[in-house]
């Protein structure tokens, strides 16, 4: 048990660190990366911030007030939820930490070390399993598993989908010493990698985990799955709650597994699909007037889906108008105005030769273009009676009549006056007042909507997250837009 003078210190000096944050603190030192279900712990260095602290989830959780366990401060959650991702954050009266990124993993994870850094000191694993290790120095990490002839062996590797810089690299040895089987950047993983072998020997295999181009540098972190058939889709859980819809007047069309041909879906809509064969197609088809715009905007990666997908406009004989290749940044966005009024054809193929099905989700816009504002920060520290401001960049297409900025999902007492941006203006400042009495150590979510008439649009977040996870090259869509507040003491 730690003595009440320690306890003190410690909570002093950790305070007095997370004041001089003039950002959220960062997470690095988060362990694992994962939960399981039923009761998982996960700590931060104790340094960061406070036992009085509490940690945020962004799926369905009962959190156990933090521990201090020597350097280590530790959450006890408890949750059932579904294999998928997930997002976690601290926050406390003096400040909040930027979000880390967690998986929601049935493999409970053994115990960490770093001592495996060549094959003569592989770690022994017996599948199914999962270990997190990391790379040093430009180094590699070594586990050993006994295989039996003909046995399958799955592995995957987390790492990028993590928001950890390694670019893994996965190679497996056989009792022999020769490498039998090496995977690298696997379609649709964001960089990450997953292999399915079938063993020809019997005996100790060796698996081999290092970076790609041998490169070093900070956290580089992975965790390694082996045993476990690999999964296609690792959904990210966020409470659908947390800040008013995007588009709340607009039911999502789920149209199921099978595929769908020419269905007709109005403008707007947001088309829920799953894409079960490789090379599969889905095509929808729309009504639309001379000079309407059409914005078409897909979702996979940034869904927790392995899948790439290209979205193509025809006219109904298949003529191309124009195509997007969703394979590229920011899952793929795709831009039209229609020189004549008549029926269309929108179809989204499957680009992948991945086994297993891809959901996807395919939003479709109409109106006069589009503003794609972004937001400067996806999170605010501020004290009780404070002002922030949060600088917004209006990136327009096709679009350049006057906007309207509006703070959305504001608490009782809270205030923020609506900003008015003038014709081809590239952005403006929405600014949110804290009541006196707002309680330190509370952590609320609001988002900032851009309106052109009658259009709306939601102020994003996805440049300002790119800071936050340089590697991730796909943050969760329904996380962008959204701007945690923590407020802090005024001490």
């Amino acid at each position: 048990m730690i003595g009440r003078r320690a306890f003190q210190a410690g909570f002093l000096a950790a305070a007095s660190v997370a004041r001089n944050h003039a950002e959220p603190f960062p997470l690095d030192s988060l362990r694992p990366g994962a939960v399981s279900p039923g009761h998982s712990e996960v700590s931060v260095a104790a340094g960061l911030s406070h036992p009085g602290a509490r940690l945020w989830t962004s799926f369905p959780a009962t959190v156990e007030p933090a521990e201090l366990r020597g350097d280590r401060l530790v959450f006890r959650i408890h949750s059932d939820a579904a294999p998928g991702m997930g997002i976690v954050r601290i926050f406390g009266t003096n400040g909040i930490s930027q979000p880390s990124l967690i998986l929601l993993d049935p493999l409970p994870t053994r115990g960490e070390t770093s001592t495996h850094q060549n094959s003569a000191q592989a770690r022994s694993l017996v599948p199914p399993a999962a270990v997190e290790s990391e790379v040093h120095d430009a180094g590699s990490s070594w586990f050993s598993v006994p295989l039996r002839r003909g046995a399958p062996l799955d592995l995957e590797v987390f790492s990028r989908r993590l928001g950890f810089p390694l670019d893994p690299w996965l190679r497996v040895v056989d009792p022999g010493g020769k490498t039998v089987a090496t995977a690298d950047d696997t379609t649709g993983l964001n960089g990450d990698t997953r292999l399915h072998w079938t063993t020809t020997t019997a005996g100790l295999h060796r698996i081999e985990v290092r970076d790609s181009s041998f490169s070093s540098g900070k956290n580089q972190r992975f965790r390694l799955r082996l045993g476990d058939p690999s999964r296609t889709h690792w959904p990210v859980f966020l409470d659908p709650a947390l800040v008013p819809s995007f588009l709340p007047d607009l039911a999502p069309i789920r149209p199921g597994t099978s595929g769908y041909q020419d269905t007709p879906v109005r403008l707007p809509s947001i088309v829920q699909g799953v894409l079960v064969r490789r090379r599969q197609t889905d095509t929808r088809v729309v009504d639309a007037k001379a000079g309407e715009w059409i914005g078409l905007k897909v979702a996979t990666r940034s869904l927790g889906s392995s899948g790439d997908l290209a979205v193509q406009l025809e006219e109904l004989d298949g003529r191309r108008i124009t195509e997007m290749d969703a394979s590229g940044p920011d899952d793929g966005f795709l831009g039209h105005r229609f020189e004549k009024a008549g029926r269309y054809r929108i179809r989204v193929r499957r680009l992948d030769e991945e086994a297993g099905p891809v959901p996807y989700e395919l939003w479709i816009r109409n109106g006069r273009g589009d503003l794609n504002p972004q937001a400067d920060r996806p999170a605010v520290e501020v004290r009780p009676g404070d002002t922030f401001p949060i600088q917004i960049t209006i990136h327009r297409r096709d679009l350049e009549q006057p906007v309207r900025l509006r703070a959305v999902g504001l608490p009782e007492g809270f205030r923020s006056d609506e900003v008015a941006v003038e014709a081809k203006a590239k952005g403006g400042t929405v600014k949110v007042t804290v009541p006196p009495d707002a309680v330190p150590g509370t952590l609320f979510h609001l988002a900032i909507d851009g309106w052109v008439g009658d259009l709306r649009q939601r102020v994003g977040t996805r440049q300002a997250l790119t800071k936050t996870w340089p590697s991730l090259l796909y943050p969760p869509t329904g996380f962008d837009g959204v701007i945690a507040v923590g407020i802090v003491s005024g001490n």
